[in-house]
């Protein structure tokens, strides 16, 4: 069976890995001829961000909320089924 570590890790390393592949194929959007302006790309990137950022965010708030040491908590979340 996964450890918890695996389970936050693999969520974590998944998201981040889709947000720098859109970052690192961004073309500013266009239709046709018309070229949406920035700050419209910028409304859609916070959209995006808004989804991704839960991940981190929950891992944090997981982190934080666990009694002990940094290294107690990866101990302990290692070795729970």
């Amino acid at each position: 069976m996964a450890s918890m570590q695996n389970d936050w890790s693999q969520g974590f390393f998944s998201a981040q890995s889709v947000l720098l592949f859109y970052l690192a194929m961004y073309v500013p959007l266009e239709v046709g001829s018309y070229a949406y302006p920035t700050w419209a790309n910028a409304v859609g990137w916070l959209m995006c961000m808004s989804s991704f950022v839960c991940v981190p965010i929950y891992i944090m708030y997981s982190v934080i909320m666990q009694r002990g040491s940094l290294k107690e908590v990866f101990t302990a979340k290692e070795t729970t089924q």
